[in-house]
């Protein structure tokens, strides 16, 4: 409850102007304090301190908290075919569909993570670099070639904020991704259910940037819900 006060401070966001994608925007940065901040929200709900505001709460199973394949690879190719859409966020929509990487560690990109090659593009998530798959490499490219031109300081952010020299704030992407269907934590978890799946754990870890010990778990919750993994990871 006190972070959560305090992250409203720090964002000037008082208790009656607080949303649900404010809400999902700190959860998504402090997921396992989902059930301390419960009851307290629901207090300030029918005290009429805040609206009514949702938090999920951890369940014997996740696939309630999974986005159904056809739902994601929709999202995907929507990305991918709608030219109305801005291209930092046709990268960043992929990054949490496919690559389980939540808004904070997407905003934090930066040129040193990227290596253009004039055939490939290599994205440095984890330890073990990963090859991006088209289109979403020349998306990458283009991202990269801005931030070139555009900043000669040491960081330069793929996805730039609104002042010099800052990314983009993460609670930004995260409602930028709401609005176009996204659910972050909703895509992290598909995408973290489908590699750990195919993948072992060490591979996961290495690949995304994840701490071992959060890989073994999702190779775990794979492992559990095998015909849902199954599904996931074969269905077109």
């Amino acid at each position: 409850m006190v972070r959560l006060l305090n992250w409203l401070h720090t964002q000037n966001i008082a208790l009656p102007t607080f949303t649900q994608d404010h809400l999902d925007a700190w959860l998504d940065e402090h997921p396992a304090r989902g059930p301390r901040v419960h009851s307290f929200l629901a207090w300030t709900s029918r005290k009429g301190h805040t609206r009514q505001l949702t938090v999920e709460l951890p369940t014997s199973t996740f696939t309630g908290h999974l986005i159904a394949q056809d739902t994601r690879w929709c999202l995907v190719n929507r990305l991918i075919h709608n030219d109305e859409i801005p291209v930092s966020d046709k990268t960043a929509g992929p990054l949490a569909l496919l690559f389980a990487q939540e808004p904070g560690r997407i905003t934090a990109l930066t040129t040193g993570h990227a290596e253009i090659n004039p055939g490939t593009v290599v994205l440095r998530l984890g330890k073990v670099p990963a090859e991006m798959p088209p289109p979403l490499d020349d998306y990458i490219r283009a991202l990269h070639t801005d931030a070139m031109a555009r900043d000669t300081a040491s960081e330069r952010w793929l996805f730039p904020g609104r002042f010099p020299g800052q990314h983009l704030s993460r609670s930004r992407l995260t409602n930028r991704l709401q609005a176009l269907g996204i659910r972050p934590r909703m895509a992290r978890n598909t995408a973290l259910v489908e590699l750990a799946s195919e993948l072992p754990a060490v591979v996961v870890s290495r690949l995304l940037g994840i701490h071992q010990n959060t890989a073994d778990t999702w190779k775990r919750i794979a492992g559990r819900d095998n015909s849902y993994a199954a599904e996931v990871a074969n269905r077109p």
